[in-house]
């Protein structure tokens, strides 16, 4: 049985794949990657240059916008019959939709070994986010006393993240 599209649903895993932080599905089909988004994630997905970008929104407010839902957008797409998927990242309408209308292959062992695998820089990434998470949480700590609330805490620990250098 050969795979001729797969689909990657899930943040973390559009994140490692794309660096993209969003709702949405990630599609290889035909040698092509396509993001498919709904469109209030059209501006962001539009920052991700390395894939296609297809839109989709429940009315027609666009010729280049699909009418409907991702279920909509993923049958203008996908028109293999066998269809590679994570099936850890779905949930059971989107696993019922698809087992429908393809044949599942399960992908999610092969996307695991492939999540596990850090390059330098990803490792380098890794460090520095444990380097950043130390920081905010000594500032926190230094803050503590019995007037201090667990949302100032957390307000402490959001704000001195972003200044050393968090998203």
């Amino acid at each position: 049985k050969k795979i001729n599209c797969g689909i990657i649903l899930g943040s973390p895993n559009l994140f490692y794949f794309l660096e993209y932080s969003g709702a949405g599905a990630l599609v290889y089909c035909d040698s092509k990657f396509t993001l498919v988004v709904p469109a209030l994630e059209m501006y962001r997905a539009g920052d991700v240059k390395s894939v296609d970008v297809v839109v989709y929104y429940p009315s027609k407010i666009a010729d280049n916008v699909i009418e409907g839902n991702l279920f909509k957008a993923l049958e203008k797409i996908v028109k293999s019959e066998y269809v590679g998927l994570d099936v850890n990242w779905n949930d059971a309408n989107t696993f019922r939709f698809l087992s429908e209308k393809y044949k599942i292959i399960d992908i999610s062992t092969e996307i695991s070994k492939m999540r596990s695998i850090k390059d330098d820089e990803e490792l380098d990434r890794i460090r520095r986010a444990g380097e950043i998470t130390a920081t905010a949480i000594k500032m926190a700590m230094e803050k503590l006393d019995n007037n201090v609330n667990e949302k100032q805490i957390a307000g402490i620990i959001d704000m001195t993240m972003k200044t050393v250098g968090a998203e």
